[in-house]
């Protein structure tokens, strides 16, 4: 039952506000004739006795939201029939034919009134003079006089004007009717709040039973709800945490980060942060509301315990160079399908499943298996890579089962069995025992369910394999374990080659040769032929050849300006014989390479005109080279012009 208080201007409206509220079934918890002075007290005892809905009526609905506005306020409106009503009676005041009749009163004073039926029916003219600070309930009836009303309806204060004036003057009055549509209304409120503080006990009865933190900020990131999880983990209570800044409990969750998710409106998943000595999975979800953030969910789930007996072992294999380098931020990828590979790899990385990576040769496999490492829960702990074409099943045994040795030399004073990666690069290679023994550590929790949440004595072992092999092919014929390769294929990725990908061509080149250059102290600059003839090329080699050929180039320049017959020989220098007895099968390499740098002269020629300095400097090239190979390659000197 809806619990209301009932704020009435004057006692007469009490007997009908009684009857109404009966008929709609409100619980009157406080029904009182109110001032604009008295409001205040009315609307805190109000408070105190836990109403839903409070109903008032003119100015006074103003003064009540104001003094509380969460709580809902009814407008006691007069309705179009009570105002026909006062019409009749100001009408009656004038022998007049279609007298001006002035409705004067707060702008939420009166429900929807068509102003033309009643004008027709009555024989008037009707104007509205409403007005929103009662202090100007005076004025507004003196400027009704003024512009010729002949009878005013109106308040007290307009009335005291129109006694003075000795004007004709109707009292606004509520009756029956308003208040049955006033309860009605509030009646509708009433079930709404009611279905909501069902709906909100249900939802934070879920919150605070959920197996995880959840905090809601406000739009200043000030702390408004935290659950039950949240109270136990943090160590304080939700009053004293209500109205606090996220950091302040949790100093991982800075204001830049959250200042940086607001402008983007952006969500921030897998965040990992440590709160008493537990690593806990973290998502981060702006509340957007008009195309505004208004708020912010953190919700975080706890993932495993770090145990201090480990932690020595895992700072020393770490100081020797266990660790993953790479992160996805520094992975070149501005071709589609890179970019779809990276997104689907971060949303495995915060599954446990072991993951299989394949792909033509000279990819570099590892460098996304690093990403992957540094983007999961155990991403402070080893990364450990093994090369399957070593065949050593002992050594394979400690990595799996025992623990890896904190030595790098090969000698093993200690054990490693804490939390780690091991990466299989070309599992493929794997004999029968060792793919028993994987399979057997795939077998192993948490890779059954998959959740990231660990038993705390578990190691934690998380397998990245990689193949440039047909997994399945191999598995066909018998060669490879069918339920290792379905156990692997859960989470897979498919690293495309780089004729797959050309768009990434360009930021390798750069990333290698800046890199090439810091190391070994030589700056050089490749022209628009050279870039173009390295993006044209298939790499058959992919990354591994790329390197091999910019390393090449890089040594082999005797200025400093690489060019495209320069790249062309130091692809065919770089060549497998299979290759290359293919390449002169199919054309001379020669001929194309001078055909298509002609093409391009006698291009940029066009472009400006026949301007030899505009052009040279487009090809990256000094005006002396670019007249020698118009020379060699039988341009015209007028060529362009």
């Amino acid at each position: 039952m809806t619990k209301v208080a009932i704020l009435l201007p004057n006692s007469d409206l009490m007997e009908d506000a009684a009857y109404a509220a009966n008929l709609y079934h409100l619980d009157i918890v406080n029904m009182s004739v109110v001032n604009r002075h008295s409001i205040p007290e009315a609307v805190e005892k109000a408070l105190r006795e836990d109403v839903d809905v409070i109903m008032a009526r003119g100015s006074h609905v103003d003064i009540i939201k104001s003094c509380s506005p969460a709580i809902p306020v009814v407008d006691i409106k007069i309705t179009s029939l009570e105002v026909g009503v006062l019409i009749s009676r100001a009408k009656s005041l004038v022998e007049k034919n279609c007298p001006v009749i002035a409705l004067t009163g707060p702008e939420n004073m009166f429900a929807y009134i068509n102003n033309g039926f009643l004008e027709e029916y009555y024989d008037i003219k009707l104007r509205f003079y409403t007005f929103v600070d009662p202090e100007q309930m005076r004025l507004t009836a003196k400027q009704a006089i003024e512009e010729g009303a002949d009878v005013l309806i109106g308040g007290w204060a307009v009335g005291e004007i129109c006694e003075q004036e000795a004007f004709p003057f109707v009292k606004t009055e509520s009756g029956r009717e308003s208040l049955l549509e006033s309860c009605r209304t509030a009646s509708y409120v009433g079930e709404a709040l009611a279905l909501q503080k069902r709906y909100a006990k249900s939802l934070q009865t879920i919150i605070d039973y959920t197996y995880g933190g959840i905090i809601e900020l406000d739009e200043e990131l000030r702390i408004q709800h935290v659950n039950r999880f949240s109270e136990n983990l943090l160590l304080s209570d939700s009053s004293q945490m209500k109205g606090r800044y996220i950091w302040n409990f949790i100093p991982a969750i800075s204001k830049r980060l959250l200042g940086s998710l607001i402008r983007r409106k952006k969500e921030h998943h897998s965040l990992i942060i440590t709160i008493d000595d537990t690593q806990f999975w973290t998502n981060i979800t702006p509340i957007v509301t008009d195309n505004r953030v208004t708020g912010m969910i953190i919700s975080f789930y706890e993932g495993r315990q770090i145990e201090p007996d480990d932690e020595s072992r895992r700072r020393e294999l770490l100081s020797r160079g266990y660790t993953a380098h790479m992160t996805f931020d520094r992975l070149p990828a501005r071709s589609p399908q890179m970019q779809e590979l990276i997104m689907k790899a971060k949303r495995y990385a915060a599954f446990q499943f072991p993951i299989l990576i394949s792909g033509e040769k000279g990819l570099e496999k590892q460098t996304l298996a690093e990403c992957i490492h540094n983007h999961g829960l155990l991403k402070d702990y080893p990364f450990i890579s093994y090369n399957c074409n070593e065949q050593d099943d002992e050594k394979l045994r400690r990595l799996l089962f025992e623990g890896q040795s904190a030595d790098a030399t090969g000698s093993e004073p200690s054990a490693y069995r804490g939390p780690c990666t091991i990466y299989l690069k070309e599992i493929s290679a794997l004999s029968e025992n060792a793919q028993i023994m994987v399979m057997e550590a795939t077998q192993k929790r948490p890779y059954s369910s998959g959740f990231t949440a660990m038993a705390s004595k578990f190691s934690g072992l998380r397998i990245i394999a990689s193949t440039s092999m047909d997994l399945a092919g191999l598995v066909r014929e018998g060669r490879f374990r069918d339920d290792l390769y379905y156990a692997l294929s859960v989470t897979s990725l498919y690293l495309p080659s780089l004729r797959e990908r050309r768009d990434d061509v360009d930021m390798l080149i750069d990333m290698f040769m800046t890199d090439f250059q810091k190391s070994y102290g030589r700056f050089v600059k490749l022209t628009n032929a050279a870039r173009a003839r390295l993006k044209s090329y298939d790499w058959p080699g992919n990354m591994a050849e790329l390197r091999a050929v910019l390393s090449r180039l890089l040594v082999n320049a005797d200025g400093y300006y690489i060019d495209a017959s320069d790249v062309e020989l130091q692809i065919r220098a770089c060549m497998l014989p299979e290759s290359m007895a293919a390449a002169m099968k199919l054309r001379d390499p020669d001929d194309e390479r001078m055909a298509s740098e002609a093409e391009l002269i006698k291009r940029s020629l066009k472009k400006y005109g026949g301007n030899r300095e505009k052009t040279a400097r487009d090809l990256g090239i000094s005006t002396a080279t670019l007249w020698r190979r118009m020379k060699r390659y039988g341009i015209e000197k007028n060529e362009g012009k």
